[in-house]
């Protein structure tokens, strides 16, 4: 079991990083279903999407998508790297797909006891 601050916490990273790396008013959605003794989040935004060459290193410390500080000139690049850590202590796993200039939808996945 994971204690619901922990994923309260990541959803807001998430919810938060889409809000930066969208237009104002754009819609971000977020889905959850369960399925299997798993629950499966996504976090849908149509923003500035990252650019495929980034895409491996945007959980490890400090990364940021090359084209980060255009639409978000502050941040740490600690965010994803701490919420894929809180998800992976709790048996899950996450990933991210996107396409630059569309959108990005992050995805993770967590035991259900």
């Amino acid at each position: 079991m994971m204690d619901a601050k922990w994923i309260t916490d990541v959803l807001h990273s998430l919810i938060h990083n889409a809000m930066h790396f969208s237009p104002e008013g754009a819609t971000i959605t977020v889905k959850a279903a369960y399925k299997k003794k798993m629950v499966l989040v996504q976090v849908i935004d149509r923003g500035a999407g990252v650019p495929k060459k980034d895409l491996e290193k945007l959980f490890t410390k400090f990364a940021r998508a090359s084209n980060a500080t255009v639409h978000h000139p502050y941040g740490t690049g600690l965010s994803l790297y701490r919420a894929k850590g809180i998800v992976e202590k709790g048996g899950g796993k996450m990933w991210i797909e996107s396409i630059e200039g569309k959108g990005t939808i992050v995805r993770f996945t967590l035991p259900v006891a």
